[in-house]
């Protein structure tokens, strides 16, 4: 009779072991454990950690563009899943973080910022979205490049509307204008522009500008097709 109650204690032991390890990896990898495309007030995002759009299509985090500059960190945008980084946008394109402690946050007004190790402000959205009540702000990472950053429906800044050198589906052209890098190492504002001549409702230079790739989508209102 001991022998029986013991067997059946170690096969009890054996089953729970076996919902306890089923119930981790249901933790692993259900839905519930995938990438945050959100952030808002007292998150922050640090090196080392992303935001990833819902249906991965871009991530967000920061990045060196020269591998042999470690030391110059970014906060930007690119495609997931593809090599070599396809950077889509950069924030604190002139102030690079020095060391891998960069944070990117919400700040107390509701702006986005990118900050050094020693809480240094290295760029800003300079747009506030302050929370009230049940209606907090967040920035979220969209399927489509952009990061907005709103307040309930309405939205208080957005990537797209930041200065870049890229031009992605949707984007609004109006008053969007493209700037070069330095170099492909030096994502600092370069000595190229590119934007939309109203009057034609096509693309043509601003400023100092050689062209080197013709654009063969066309503009149809403020978006591009």
């Amino acid at each position: 009779m001991a022998g029986r109650a013991s067997s059946r204690k170690s096969f009890c032991c054996f089953c729970a072991l076996k919902y306890v390890l089923f119930f981790i990896f249901c933790l692993l990898f259900s839905p519930f454990s995938t990438a945050l495309d959100t952030i808002i007030r007292n998150q922050t995002i640090t090196d080392g950690e992303t935001l990833v759009s819902g249906k991965e299509v871009f991530v967000l985090g920061f990045f060196s563009p020269d591998e042999g500059s470690p030391n110059k960190r970014y906060l930007g945008i690119w495609y997931s899943g593809i090599q070599p980084r396809t950077v889509v946008w950069v924030a604190n394109r002139e102030k690079p973080v020095p060391d891998n402690h960069g944070v990117f946050a919400m700040g107390i007004n509701g702006e986005l910022q990118v900050m050094d190790g020693k809480g240094k402000i290295l760029w800003s959205s300079n747009s506030t979205a302050k929370s009230f009540r049940d209606v907090p702000a967040k920035a979220k990472l969209m399927d489509n490049g952009n990061l907005v950053l709103q307040r309930g429906e309405v939205i208080q800044w957005e990537s797209f509307s930041d200065e870049s050198n890229t031009f992605l589906p949707g984007v609004i052209v109006e008053y969007k204008f493209l700037r070069s890098w330095k170099s492909d190492s030096d994502p600092a504002p370069g000595d190229f522009t590119f934007g939309v001549n109203k009057g034609w409702n096509q693309f043509s230079p601003l400023g100092h500008i050689t062209i080197l790739q013709i654009y063969t989508g066309r503009v149809v209102g403020h978006k591009i097709q």
